[in-house]
């Protein structure tokens, strides 16, 4: 449990664990609650529930609502409950929605390309200033400047709407955990060089490579297609 919340809370995002933990935070002198309360600390994470949830002759404080971002909640409480013999646990948590960004590419529209007319007007442009230039930054701005205004003319440029998150095939929780891998494998490597650490880069090199696969052939066909519309339109 330790290490799955110290990954999800690398992720720096409001984290919220709520539910019956059976450790009663009431009672700090019995066993186990001061190496519960402890851990949370150590993590930086809050318990927001102060009043007892499982009334009784011995209520108890053992249904936990636990977060890293106690300034984004207010009103903890617990809520009387007859269908059960734990009470229910609230709270208010303020939530900024960001603004969704759309993310673009620029893209050349190669659909309604005539190929003949583009080999055409690069066979008859005039390249004798490319054959002219002596030095080689010379010969690439001569060849750019003959060859991109026809480039342009047979398939201007096109802003494109991406509706997926960029990559999004990087977002799955193995493949992240494979990249980290990768990148700590990188460290250890520079900083001990040998066949080992280089041995060990290349598995976790390779390891990400293998996750990412199955998301590429999932998402890539249906970013493919929503290109082609995009240049149908």
């Amino acid at each position: 449990m330790h290490n799955q919340l110290t990954s999800v809370l690398g992720r720096d995002l409001p984290v919220y664990l709520l539910g019956d933990t059976n450790i009663d935070v009431s009672r700090p002198e019995k066993q186990g609650v001061t190496s519960y309360l402890q851990q949370l600390s150590d993590l930086s994470l809050t318990q927001l529930i102060t009043a007892p949830t499982r009334p009784g002759q011995n209520p108890t404080l053992i249904d936990h609502f636990i977060t890293n971002k106690p300034e984004l909640t207010s009103n903890a409480r617990v809520v009387s409950c007859n269908i059960s013999d734990h009470d229910l646990i609230a709270a208010t948590v303020s939530v900024v929605k960001t603004r969704h960004v759309v993310n673009t590419i620029n893209v050349r529209s190669t659909r309604r390309v005539n190929t003949d007319a583009l080999c055409l007007d690069l066979l008859q442009a005039d390249w004798s200033p490319l054959y002219g230039a002596n030095s080689t930054s010379d010969k690439w701005s001569c060849f750019l400047s003959t060859w991109s205004p026809i480039i342009d003319a047979h398939m201007p440029m096109r802003v494109i709407k991406l509706k997926h998150r960029p990559y999004p095939w990087l977002q799955d929780d193995d493949v992240r955990e494979a990249m980290a891998a990768r990148d700590q494998a990188r460290v250890d490597r520079q900083l001990t060089p040998c066949d080992a650490t280089e041995a060990e880069f290349r598995l976790r090199r390779n390891a990400v490579k293998v996750d990412t696969k199955p998301g590429v052939r999932f998402i890539l066909p249906d970013i493919i297609q929503e290109l082609e519309i995009e240049d149908m339109a």
